[in-house]
């Protein structure tokens, strides 16, 4: 079916036919999503959401298609899923309490963006004690000895020091395991 087509079955109405055809751009947009930090899901929100937009131009009077219709589809879809990614990085940016003490801020941003998993973990990280966020930190990402670690969090010896390392790992595994 040929662009003109579809633009007048949608300005007649006909939603259902015009976007059986449409859905031929849908593996491209999927393709583009999962390529940029997407999932599955996310692809086909995306994909109906560009369509009500489309649709919704294509019944204004003043539309006229100055590219592919296939073009036009997916330059939405792009500026809907870059609009997304923009106002997920400033969610993540303005939640930076949930992040903690850990170094590295927009390189751990990134890798949250990248792996759901990653994401879940640093949350049941961020959901510990304070002083539990520190000490996992001092030693997993500073490289701290726990005689240090036990000096500068204030632990009367490096072993209460181990103990405590060892139930912020157990106490961050089950807020793991509870998150969905």
């Amino acid at each position: 079916m040929k662009d003109a087509e579809i633009i007048k079955d949608i300005r007649a109405g006909d939603y259902s036919r015009s976007a059986k055809h449409l859905y031929v751009y849908y593996p491209v947009v999927k393709k583009f999503v999962l390529s940029n930090s997407g999932r599955r899901e996310d692809a086909e929100d995306i994909f109906q959401d560009a369509l009500v937009i489309l649709f919704g131009k294509v019944k204004a009077s003043e539309f006229q298609l100055t590219s592919t219709l296939n073009t036009y589809l997916y330059s939405i879809c792009k500026n809907l899923w870059h609009e997304r990614l923009r106002r997920l990085n400033k969610e993540l940016s303005t939640n930076k309490d949930l992040i903690g003490t850990l170094p590295d801020h927009d390189e751990l941003i990134k890798s949250i963006e990248e792996n759901s998993k990653t994401k879940k973990a640093f949350e049941a990280v961020a959901l510990l004690g304070e002083k539990c966020r520190q000490l996992l930190t001092l030693f997993y990402f500073k490289k701290m000895s726990m005689a240090l670690i036990a000096q500068q969090l204030r632990f009367s010896s490096e072993k209460l020091a181990k103990n405590q390392k060892y139930r912020c790992i157990e106490k961050a595994k089950e807020i793991y395991s509870s998150l969905n």
